[in-house]
């Protein structure tokens, strides 16, 4: 018992951290070295604020590569997984509508009726048809063919193109932006967050989710259990944030933020001994476990979900980073 709760305070207190490698220098980017995949060093990046791989590949071969083989060879079940899952992403999409309505009430005088919304990476289109249904209109922009005609075939309005902070301006302005598990694929983030400001109305909000890694749990994971660091997946992967340096991108890329919640710790189903990552049955039983419990509490208590995660994140605890961010004058 001495043990387990050694451990425990360890994962709240963060007292672990990540050792340092060799230093790395790649064009403009200098840092520490975290963690080498291939032919890949995760850096903590002195120039950016934040970790990413090195080297990084161009906007080009990003573009073609989610427009080709994205889903064909990486998630070649992705559509039927998140048809079966439907009713369940619903409940973090209804919880990120009614964050974005806050920060717009907030900071918006007056609006178009209905509210514009812009989903970036769209995907197979599910938070474009809840988002229509909660009185938005909304449009999405998506570089997978796939990914545009199964959206479509649902009813959702999708754009086909490669968003990299450029260009797209026959799209209008927005009320609002959603950008889900888009950022940590982009080549330059700091160009893709201003190339979101071009895109709001004055007073317009942002919605944005990427992974919570190199995070107090994952270190537990990788530098006390042995666990190799299997969040960092290049050339996917790039960009790896935590809340202090997500919020410090932001705010240089002329945004606020307003809102911080995170999603379910499943990681720590690893640290309690369900090894997803070497088993991914495993990862089907937690996944499940994770549904229902969602889907009842917020069955009960809709509100109780995202309260629950804003606490964890406070700890540093929770899989993903949620953040709404107002555009500064």
């Amino acid at each position: 018992m001495l043990g387990v709760r050694k451990m425990s305070l360890e994962l709240l207190e963060g007292v672990v951290a990540f050792p340092l490698g060799e230093r790395r220098c790649w064009k403009s980017h200098r840092g520490y070295t975290l963690v080498q995949v291939e032919e890949y060093d995760a850096i903590d990046c002195e120039s950016c604020g934040f970790i990413h791989v090195v080297p990084i590949p161009s906007a080009e071969e990003l573009a073609d590569y989610y427009r080709t083989k994205f889903y064909e060879d990486s998630k070649p079940d992705y559509f039927v997984k998140a048809e079966r899952d439907r009713n369940w992403l619903n409940i973090d999409y209804d919880m990120k509508l009614v964050m974005l309505d806050e920060a717009l009430e907030a900071s918006l005088e007056h609006a178009e009726s209905p509210r514009r919304i812009l989903d970036i990476g769209s995907g197979p289109g599910h938070f474009l048809v809840r988002a229509k249904r909660q009185g938005w209109a909304a449009l999405g922009l998506e570089a997978s063919p796939a990914a545009v005609e199964f959206a479509r075939s649902l009813g959702a309005d999708v754009h086909e193109g490669y968003f990299d902070g450029t260009g797209m301006d026959d799209l209008g302005k927005f009320e609002a932006i959603h950008m889900q598990h888009v950022l940590e694929h982009a080549p330059d983030p700091v160009q893709l967050l201003s190339g979101l400001r071009e895109l709001l109305r004055p007073g317009g909000a942002v919605c944005v989710e990427v992974p919570n890694d190199f995070s107090v749990v994952q270190e537990v994971l990788h530098c006390r259990m042995g666990f190799p660091a299997w969040w960092v997946a290049p050339p996917e992967h790039l960009n790896y944030f935590s809340k202090a340096s997500l919020g410090e991108l932001l705010t240089r890329s002329g945004f606020s933020a307003v809102h911080w919640t995170s999603q379910f710790p499943v990681d720590l189903a690893l640290v309690s001994g369900l090894d997803y990552v070497r088993d991914p049955s495993v990862g089907s039983e937690v996944h499940e476990w994770r549904m229902r419990l969602e889907t009842r509490l917020a069955e009960a208590r809709p509100e109780l979900l995202r309260d629950l995660y804003t606490k964890l994140l406070e700890v540093g605890i929770g899989r993903q980073l949620i953040v709404v961010a107002s555009a500064r004058p």
